[in-house]
């Protein structure tokens, strides 16, 4: 429960200063992420943008993944974003599911829903688990690699010159 709160905190520090903040809920494979729209992410028109469509779907998507990957970070390797009509709303919901994971590979579908509860778009991720590089620091005393040496008892024969 604790690395799913600090994945919130994480990404909702991200979204600072960002018009939009949107609300968050995150359980382990899901992840939820609400927002009411300013007139800054709809077009001139008043319909949503585009880019705010896959940006929610996309951080849907990365969220429900990182729940799955415990104390590690997953990254994008494709995102699949089928062509949406363009919807007015002013309220979206963009709701992920992790489908399928292993040890490496993660698959999400992310949805986007409008104030009546309509699907406005679909999208589907597959993310890769990052190896996080270790650091000396990083490895407690008994992982710590060390170098013996040994004062040979048996040398009857000559050894080559180092």
């Amino acid at each position: 429960m604790d690395s799913l709160n600090s994945l919130k905190s994480e990404f909702l520090s991200s979204t600072a200063g960002l018009r939009f903040r949107p609300s968050v809920e995150i359980t382990s494979g899901h992840c939820s992420l609400s927002i009411h729209l300013s007139p800054f992410s709809l077009s001139p028109s008043g319909l949503i943008l585009d880019s705010t469509i896959f940006q929610l779907l996309f951080n849907a998507a990365s969220l429900s993944a990182n729940t799955v990957v415990p104390e590690g970070e997953v990254s994008c390797i494709e995102f699949e974003l089928p062509p949406a009509p363009p919807s007015c709303c002013s309220t979206a919901v963009a709701v992920a599911d992790v489908v399928q994971a292993d040890p490496h590979q993660i698959f999400v579908t992310a949805s986007l829903y409008g104030d009546l509860d309509f699907e406005i778009a679909y999208a589907v991720g597959k993310f890769q688990t990052l190896e996080r590089p270790y650091t000396q620091g990083m490895l407690s005393s008994d992982q710590a690699c060390v170098f013996q040496t040994k004062v040979a008892t048996d040398s009857r024969r000559s050894l080559p010159p180092i």
